[in-house]
């Protein structure tokens, strides 16, 4: 009968010198951690490395990237970008309330003064023409943006989500993914 352990010896002596002695290592340990053949490792590390080199080229990108292999973290980057958009027209809007208040000020200023102090003549006719067509454009926004109801305020009647249920979505995502990441790092 013929001795296993002596085909083994050789089919690694074969293994070791074919590949080099960091692979042969990085072989073995797999097989020794999974508890099989120096064979079986070899194929299973080679199936590996293509499934890696087929995700590298369908994404484009470093496999090793968290994004490709766990679309929780792309989600909860979309879903920051999103809130972080959404607070970023908060306060756009915000500006756009004071600087039309100022518009309006500044024009109803002007407006008085040329009625005012300025001579009676066809150029001042103008000016006063166009004056009033820029109070009438500052009147529209005043109602829209700083005496209406809030923009915001529409669009939750509309059936859309509040930045407060946005936030909790974060939130629980963070969470869950918190709780998978200490999950894995014990393993």
């Amino acid at each position: 009968m013929r001795n296993p352990f002596k085909a083994f010896s050789r089919a690694a002596g074969k293994l070791k010198e074919l590949l080099g002695e960091e692979a042969y290592g990085i072989i073995k340990r797999y097989a020794e951690e999974r508890g099989i053949s120096l064979e079986d490792a070899f194929r299973e590390l080679i199936a590996k490395g293509v499934r890696y080199a087929e995700l590298e080229k369908a994404y484009g990108k470093d496999v090793a990237d968290r994004e490709v292999w766990d679309r929780r973290f792309y989600y909860l980057k979309v879903e920051s970008a999103y809130i972080h958009c959404r607070l970023r027209v908060k306060e756009l809007v915000e500006e756009l309330r004071s600087f039309i208040m100022r518009y309006a000020g500044v024009v109803a200023a002007l407006e008085m003064c040329y009625e005012r102090y300025a001579p009676k003549n066809e150029r001042v006719a103008a000016e006063l023409r166009e004056l009033r067509n820029a109070r009438r454009v500052a009147d529209e926004y005043l109602d829209k943006y700083v005496l209406g109801k809030r923009a915001e305020d529409v669009a939750l009647e509309g059936g859309a989500v509040s930045d407060e249920d946005v936030i909790k979505s974060i939130e629980e995502g963070l969470r869950k993914y918190r709780a998978v990441l200490k999950r894995e790092g014990k393993s």
